[in-house]
This record gives C-alpha cells, sequence and structure tokens, in this order.
C-alpha cells in the first residue's frame, strides 16, 4: 500500500468520505461546486490536488482569463495555489507532501484548499457578471498603457 492509499484510508475512516483510489492513484472528491481531484505523484512524492473553476467547453472570454491572471499574482488571492488552464479547463492546483502527515492535517489542507477554490470561484464570478452589466459600455478601456508596456501611475 502506498502512502497516499494509506493516507486516503485513514482520512476516510476518520471523515466518512466516499473516497476510492483508482489504479492510477487518485480519487475524486466531490463537493457542492466542483469535484476535487486528488492525484499522488511518485516520482515527486506528493499530492496535487485540483479543481476545476471553470470546465473544458465553457469560453473562457480575455477578460476572465485577466481576471484569472490577476487572482493567480503572487498567489495572493488563491492561497498560494497555482491556477493555469489544462485539457481547456481553468484549473486551481496545489501540492502537498504526504510524508509524515496524518488524516487530520490531511483533511485541514483538502478543506482549506476547498476553501481557496471556492474563493477563486466566487470571484470569477463576481467579475463575469460584473462584465455582463457594463456591456453598454463595450468601448470602455480597463487599463491605459504606455508604449512600454507598463500601466500609467
Amino acid at each position: 500500500m502506498t502512502v497516499f492509499e494509506s493516507l486516503i484510508q485513514e482520512l476516510t475512516q476518520a471523515t466518512g468520505l466516499p473516497l476510492r483510489v483508482t489504479a492510477e492513484e487518485s480519487c475524486i472528491l466531490e463537493t457542492e461546486d466542483f469535484p476535487i481531484r486528488l492525484q499522488y505523484r511518485p516520482r515527486q512524492k506528493d499530492i496535487v490536488l485540483l479543481a476545476a473553476v471553470r470546465e473544458a467547453g465553457i469560453s473562457l472570454s480575455p477578460q476572465t482569463l485577466r481576471k484569472a491572471l490577476e487572482l493567480a499574482f503572487n498567489g495572493e488571492k488563491t492561497g498560494g495555489c497555482f491556477l493555469g488552464i489544462s485539457k481547456d479547463a481553468l484549473v486551481l492546483s496545489r501540492s502537498i507532501v504526504p510524508e509524515g502527515m496524518n488524516a487530520k492535517e490531511f483533511a485541514m489542507q483538502l478543506m482549506a484548499f476547498t476553501q481557496h477554490a471556492q474563493d477563486v470561484l466566487a470571484e470569477l464570478d463576481a467579475d463575469e457578471a460584473l462584465q455582463e452589466d457594463d456591456d453598454d459600455f463595450p468601448n470602455r478601456g480597463s487599463f491605459p498603457l504606455q508604449k512600454d508596456g507598463f500601466l500609467q501611475v
């Protein structure tokens, strides 16, 4: 049994979460807003937590991508998590090292990640709602740029 499998088993017993490890050493946790994939990477000896905050097949507007970059800047508004595109989905991710971690610590990491994903989702939803409200002003510039590419102050 791998470290990942034993940690998931311990977490399942402690919390009652219906988690099953697949042959690919991953499992899915269904939340109200999105599924969270837990993927064990033996080479890196870590677990990657992944949540699609925008599913594949949903068009990502330039404004949504701009907001995602803003949220991801230095990890300040993502709780230190990464935000990127994978298979046409906008995905929040974080890697954690399970070595020496018990089920309680793992559950806390998982809950924190879930909260960060919900916060990012809410920020994107709010920004997209504002974009819809601003459709009356389609030519409004958001950030004036100087010729050298830096924002004017």
